[in-house]
């Protein structure tokens, strides 16, 4: 071990430099030079950049360093960072591509354990190097998963946007809206320009997730409004309420209703008595 100055630290290279959080460098243990020493192979700097940084604050002038040999350099950065399973996309996707400079030098197999704690580490890297740009930075930012950002992946970047922008949606809605586009883009053939227009249409509805659910299932219009028909001729103003189940997709009808006399419970049960004589139209919407 040995000291250099801050000034020939920051001069070596910092393409190791691929974590972006980690523990904070604590002011009082850097003072007393209570740390571990940064790790340094030729002229590059291998760990240690938030020690560097938090050193300059500090008014530090010099840090201890260690010189390291080149073979399984990048494992013995992981290992003093000693987050495995903690590391961000952003990071992995560094990690992963700093590997690939690195080629032979590195062991894949204990990278992948460093990284992730199992061996699928360069399986799942290569399936998001595969995705456009707007689609690696909503996963880094929480807002898909991989596996759905892959089925979106034909979308173009205007239509996810709107889609991201859209205030009041879920994570759960945000996905379906758009596996549902990327579905009828591929089912209708629309272009880029087609599909982001459609895209603002179903975004100015009430709910846009039924309004695009419909539009990918269009039979489903037509049992709307074949039961919206049946609700205007057997209970339009009589106080009962008949819903559907979602999508028709359920095993029954529900009725419900409310009364304060004999005579308003009396009209209540004509009323059902009426949907009975018109049931088997019911039957056949789902």
């Amino acid at each position: 071990m040995r000291y250099m100055t801050l000034p020939d630290i920051a001069a070596l290279s910092r393409r190791f430099d691929v974590f972006e959080t980690g523990p904070a460098c604590d002011s009082q243990l850097l003072k007393a030079r209570l740390f571990t020493p940064l790790a340094v192979c030729g002229d590059d700097l291998v760990w240690g950049f938030r020690f560097l940084k938090a050193a300059g604050a500090e008014g530090i002038s010099e840090l201890p360093v260690v010189q390291i040999e080149p073979h399984g350099r990048l494992l013995v950065a992981l290992k003093l960072e000693n987050r495995t399973g903690r590391y961000s996309w952003k990071e992995r996707y560094s990690i992963y591509t700093l590997l690939g400079e690195l080629g032979e030098s590195e062991d894949a197999e204990s990278i992948s354990l460093a990284v992730s704690g199992n061996a699928g580490f360069f399986a799942m890297m290569k399936r998001y190097a595969c995705l456009p740009g707007h689609l690696k930075a909503a996963i880094n930012e929480g807002r898909l998963d991989l596996s759905i950002a892959e089925k979106v992946c034909t979308l173009p970047e205007a239509a996810c946007d709107l889609v991201f922008s859209r205030t009041g949606l879920s994570f759960s809605m945000v996905r379906e809206l758009l596996v549902n586009l990327a579905e009828i883009r591929r089912r209708d053939g629309l272009a880029a320009g087609e599909i982001t227009a459609l895209v603002r249409d179903v975004l100015a509805a009430g709910d846009p997730v039924k309004a695009l659910f419909l539009i990918r299932n269009p039979e489903l219009s037509g049992l709307t409004g074949r039961f919206e028909a049946f609700k205007d001729r057997y209970t339009a103003q009589t106080g009962v309420s008949l819903k559907a189940p979602l999508y028709f997709e359920g095993d029954g009808y529900t009725v419900s209703f409310s009364f304060s006399t004999k005579a308003e419970l009396r009209r209540k049960r004509e009323t059902i008595e009426r949907l009975e004589e018109g049931c088997d139209e019911l039957e056949d919407l789902l």
